[in-house]
């Protein structure tokens, strides 16, 4: 079977083998623009399906949404789950730019788009039995192709938009790297010092004991040093004052002294 996707694709949307948006199956505005919108909103989205052939998660994704008929039948759910909600963005405004057409009309066919793409891939899996890693490896040769049948201004617009760097990784292995975060940052806690958590300390009751031990005995120990400090200065004062009162006092006594001795004196010499 051949192993051009885009060729094969294109083929699919001439030959009406592709789901058709509201806007290509009902005559007004934007009817005349319908094929140019689609066909280029499918080779952005190829784009962004080889490029998520390359990580682990995204080459599983791909084959298991591709091989479910639930998820080609449903291009926007599939969307969503091949790019995550900021990529489908992306590539909206890509191939709004790349067809200079309206946001809304793209957003219309991107669904449509998604389902061909996905149409034409479990063709390709059905045909030669291909595994994950097998479509990975017909996708990933497939990326100049695809870059080149896409136009540079297409490419430019992907690229501006970030669309090709996000769909390098599924949406559910970013979801999981989101909910490891909080673990990671208690362990980051936990080896700062800082234990903000009743869990936490009660799986490592040893660590808690050490550092309530380690952070609490300086605080005993300056609140030994300052009793001490404090201490030494009413002590000197102390000293000091009874250095003055005690001459006072020897004085004071000396004089009682002499005065009881006139006293005496006087009193015999009356006698």
């Amino acid at each position: 079977m051949s192993t051009d996707l885009l060729e094969q694709l294109r083929e699919r949307l001439h030959a009406g083998n592709a789901p058709q948006s509201s806007a290509s199956s009902n005559p007004g505005q934007g009817h005349q623009n319908a094929p140019i919108v689609l066909e280029t909103a499918c080779t952005a989205v190829l784009a962004g399906v080889v490029r998520l052939a390359s990580t682990d998660g995204g080459r599983q994704t791909v084959h298991a949404i591709a091989s479910s008929g639930a998820g080609r039948a449903n291009g926007a759910e599939s969307a969503v789950k091949l790019f995550g909600p900021d990529g489908v963005s992306a590539l909206e405004r890509s191939v709004a730019e790349a067809t200079n057409r309206p946001a809304s009309e793209v957003a219309d066919h991107t669904p449509h788009a998604v389902s061909a793409v996905l149409e034409t891939l479990h063709a390709e899996i059905e045909g030669s039995s291909l595994s994950p890693d097998g479509l990975a490896t017909i996708l990933i040769s497939q990326e100049g192709a695809v870059r080149a049948g896409s136009g540079s201004g297409l490419v430019d617009s992907l690229e501006t938009n970030g669309f090709l760097s996000t769909s390098t990784a599924s949406p559910s292995r970013k979801n999981d790297s989101s909910r490891q975060q909080p673990s990671e940052l208690e362990e980051s806690t936990q080896s700062g010092g800082v234990n903000r958590t009743a869990p936490a300390q009660a799986q490592h009751p040893a660590s808690a004991v050490n550092a309530g031990s380690i952070t609490h005995s300086p605080t005993r120990t300056a609140a030994d040093s300052g009793t001490t400090q404090s201490s030494s200065p009413s002590t000197g004062e102390s000293t000091s004052m009874w250095k003055k009162i005690l001459p006072i006092v020897g004085i004071l006594i000396l004089a009682w002294i002499i005065l009881s001795l006139v006293g005496g004196n006087k009193d015999d010499a009356a006698d």
